[in-house]
């Protein structure tokens, strides 16, 4: 039964990171590499800082991490797919003689 939550909670989490991350990546540009290296401290900061961290509190501060890193591998496509459409634009121009 528990599997089957997990699952569940997996699969939410990745496609509500990819939604999250399509809607802000329209409305602002966000640069990746901050994002990279901000999205750990999401973890890290509240667990140095705090001597005990409620296991709910842990687990939202998982699921921002994660979501964050979904962010980042979407920016990353998003900017891989633009590259290659330029690529194959300018490989289909006509030369100049």
């Amino acid at each position: 039964m528990y599997r089957i939550f997990y699952f569940v909670a997996f699969v939410t989490i990745i496609l509500a990171g990819v939604k999250i991350s399509n809607v802000i990546t329209t409305k602002f540009k966000i640069n990746r590499w901050i994002l990279a290296f901000a999205a750990p401290l999401t973890i890290l900061v509240p667990l140095i800082v705090f001597k005990s961290i409620s296991p709910w509190v842990l687990n939202i501060l998982i699921a921002i991490f994660s979501i964050e890193s979904i962010m980042f591998f979407e920016i990353t496509r998003d900017i891989m797919a633009k590259h290659e459409k330029e690529a194959i634009r300018y490989r289909n121009k006509p030369r100049k003689k």
